[in-house]
């Protein structure tokens, strides 16, 4: 360091960056088997599971949706409460966006009336949202349906391109 020896010549063509590299500390905390990412780098973040890419328009969406939708209520059939679930209509299309929703009557397991008289909590319906400008599609929904509707997807469109949610348990960081 002594007489400037640190420093680096700015007018090279040459720039050597340091590798970034994870402190012993967040390896620990990263689950094994999940430490490399892309390109060997490591890989600290994943996309949300509940968003899928779809760059096409909303009427072609429209189209591949429903028509994997109704391969997956064939599958659930057998599966009563899944199969009421996975029954709704787009609530609003528009050249920008589609939003699909389940029916309301899946909510309750029986007629729905006053909550005193009605057997266990609603719950709440499952959602596909399709944003066109952004190619954007963003599930949402009870698990088990949230999951079918993952997998009409998963024929059509692919995994988010952006890691935001943290791989790192963030529960045992003090």
């Amino acid at each position: 360091i002594g007489f400037g020896t640190c420093r680096r010549d700015a007018s090279s063509e040459e720039i050597f960056l340091t590798k970034p590299e994870l402190g012993p500390e967040v390896l620990k905390l990263l689950p094994e088997g999940q430490r490399e990412g892309i390109d060997g780098v490591l890989a600290t973040h994943k996309p949300f599971p509940n968003i899928r890419i779809y760059k096409h328009s909303v009427e072609d969406f429209q189209r591949d949706f429903l028509e994997q939708l109704e391969g997956e209520q064939e599958a659930s059939i057998d599966d009563d409460g899944l199969y009421k679930q996975l029954q709704g209509t787009f609530i609003m299309t528009n050249e920008k966006q589609a939003i699909w929703r389940s029916v309301g009557t899946s909510q309750f397991a029986e007629r729905p009336g006053d909550m005193a008289w009605t057997p266990g909590n609603p719950r709440r319906p499952a959602e596909v949202m399709y944003i066109a400008s952004k190619g954007k599609v963003i599930v949402d929904g009870p698990p088990d349906v949230a999951n079918a509707l993952l997998r009409c997807l998963e024929s059509f469109t692919i995994v988010d391109n952006h890691a935001v949610v943290p791989i790192i348990d963030t529960s045992t960081m003090v």
